[in-house]
């Protein structure tokens, strides 16, 4: 497995559900729009007055971090895994 960290903007598709809960459903990276087939983890970050909010999301092969920045609601890629 190798894996990349990065720090670029992506468009991100996401459905705001009950109880403030966000789910990614998809986003484009790479040239590609890439569908996210599940969610493997979700924390919660303080970074000044912005919360951030983390989503380890998979395509059903590549891992992907994406956060989502509340202040400027704008999202990026941390990072991709890659088997």
């Amino acid at each position: 497995m190798s894996s990349e960290t990065l720090n670029d903007p992506v468009v991100v598709g996401a459905i705001f559900g009950h109880g403030a809960r966000i789910s990614p459903a998809w986003f484009l990276f790479g040239g590609r729009k890439i569908k996210v087939i599940g969610t493997n983890h979700v924390w919660v970050e303080r970074q000044g007055t912005a919360t951030l909010h983390h989503f380890s999301v998979s395509d059903g092969s590549d891992t992907f971090h994406l956060v989502l920045n509340s202040e400027t609601l704008s999202w990026h890629i941390e990072g991709v895994s890659l088997p």
